[in-house]
């Protein structure tokens, strides 16, 4: 089950970072962006097996790109 990508879409870089270290420790290959658009853009390189994302972030909030990514 090891080495499933989760792409992590948070913009307060400390939460990122402790949540990112979990993920690592435990196998997992972490990608990550600080809002939406920029998860869009990771997405394109390279798609992930999960998404966590916040609600709260500029330029993009969770909602819209759920959104984005369910169309």
């Amino acid at each position: 089950m090891s080495g499933e990508r989760i792409l992590i879409v948070e913009d307060h870089q400390a939460l990122l970072d402790a949540v990112q270290e979990v993920l690592e420790s435990n196998d997992y290959v972490v990608l990550s962006a600080t809002n939406g658009l920029e998860a869009l853009q990771v997405m394109e390189e390279t798609p992930p097996d999960l998404i966590i994302a916040d609600i709260m972030m500029p330029l993009m909030d969770g909602y819209a790109l759920y959104e984005a990514v369910r169309s």
